[in-house]
């Protein structure tokens, strides 16, 4: 439970007027005091839970570093076994789509008869061939690269692969899964599919490929080329001109088995460039002074956190007493100290919670905030696309376009979208 569904609860109970009921007490959130409490209660309520998912998190790890894999669902071309005589789960190759992931590998590093086959090629060949996916009644690119991107086909088993975090847009809260560089990787019980020479071959051919493949004696003429990909199949998003107008160029996924929908392409570089002025804005607001906040309510808080604090002391005076009259055994006494000591910290880290409430802000925005400036003041002034795609490159690292419902006017192409963009991360 985090600070916001904390915050619902109390609003919740206050607004119906419902009496919280237990063994030792009966709270009425009309009652000042009482609603004080019983949100110090949920306050060590939530520290508890930090505390077991933390444990879960350390039980998860150990699995993992044994070779262990703790996954729900098996990646294709595996199955779950379960480990005779101890505790955990296994990988186990399951040989018709082991088949299918060699030639996944096979096609991506060497292509066929020739010809390259990116991820959107690969996919599309698979469902031509009546051949599915576990889940998905066809391939999508994105699925192809996961694939290609995973450790554990050479016998790997990886945790931490991608951390989920919450965002809030639009003042709605949306959960994202992102990509983890802190990974754990480990040895596996389990058998290789693919070999470690093949698989780091391949990630080098997809590092090149991430690069626009642009030959070089064609001018540029994409300003968000290698930048933009499809939200729902992974494709980076191609450029299609309009003979008559520049201002009618579009962005399409290339990918046909695709759903997404196109977009002026102006449209999408307006609503970049937007994104990163507020950026700049929302780091600039930072400098400016907070308005107080409600001095009453802060103080009331403070002077409750004080007076558990005071309370906590008292108790541990009285437990140290209880030792030396033998009431108390040595064993009893460190099992009650250890459990106050803990609400001590707890109500310690809620003071110092009060002092600095404004959490900061994007770490890798704020680092790149010179260079987001700079290129918002020169990017009007390049002379060429390929100018300002190096600009837009220096400071974003990818934009995931999402927009699946298609418009039925051509004024409406550049509405109706969304854009998921990420920051440049400066390397060190």
């Amino acid at each position: 439970m985090g600070t916001i569904d904390q915050g619902i609860i109390m609003q919740t109970i206050a607004y119906s007027g419902t009496k919280i009921i237990t063994p030792y007490k009966t709270y009425d959130p009309a009652d000042p005091s009482d609603e004080e409490f019983f949100e110090l209660k949920l306050f060590f309520a939530r520290r508890e839970y930090a505390q077991i998912k933390r444990r879960m998190q350390t039980g998860r790890i150990s699995s993992v570093l044994a070779g262990l894999y703790i996954g729900s669902k098996p990646p294709y071309g595996y199955k779950r076994k379960k480990l005779e005589n101890e505790k955990g789960w296994m990988l186990e190759i399951a040989p018709e789509e082991a088949a299918v992931v060699r030639q996944i590998f096979e096609w991506y590093l060497r292509g066929e008869n020739g010809e390259e086959l990116g991820c959107s090629k690969i996919a599309a060949r698979l469902t031509e061939m009546g051949i599915r996916p576990r889940e998905k009644s066809k391939w999508g690119a994105e699925t192809i690269l996961q694939m290609l991107k995973n450790p554990v086909y050479t016998g790997k088993v990886t945790w931490g692969r991608h951390s989920t975090e919450t965002e809030i847009k639009n003042g709605e809260r949306k959960r994202v899964n992102r990509y983890n560089g802190q990974q754990i990787i480990c040895d596996g019980r389990h058998e290789a599919i693919i070999s470690e020479k093949m698989f780091e071959s391949v990630q080098q051919e997809i590092l090149q490929n991430r690069k626009c493949r642009n030959p070089r004696r064609v001018p540029l003429v994409n300003p968000l080329a290698g930048i933009v990909v499809c939200g729902m199949c992974g494709a980076s998003l191609h450029m299609q001109r309009n003979k008559y107008t520049s201002d009618h160029d579009l962005l399409m996924c290339p990918n046909q088995y695709c759903e997404s929908s196109g977009a002026y392409l102006k449209s999408v570089e307006s609503a970049i460039l937007e994104t990163l002025k507020q950026w700049v804005n929302e780091i600039d607001a930072e400098r400016i002074e907070a308005q107080p906040e409600d001095v009453h309510e802060s103080d009331g808080m403070r002077a409750a956190l004080e007076k558990e604090l005071e309370t906590i002391g008292n108790q541990l005076n009285r437990l140290r007493d209880l030792l030396e009259q033998g009431v108390y055994s040595p064993v009893t006494y460190l099992e009650r100290e250890q459990i106050l000591t803990e609400r001590a910290e707890a109500a310690k880290v809620a003071l110092a919670a009060l002092e600095n409430k404004n959490p900061p802000m994007n770490e890798a925005i704020r680092m790149q905030a010179p260079k987001i400036r700079d290129v918002l003041a020169l990017y009007e002034k390049a002379q060429t696309p390929a100018g300002k795609n190096v600009m837009l490159k220096s400071v974003i690292e990818k934009v995931v376009y999402i927009k699946s419902e298609k418009c039925g006017r051509v004024k409406e192409l550049g509405q109706k979208m969304q854009l998921e963009i990420y920051p440049k991360v400066p390397k060190n």
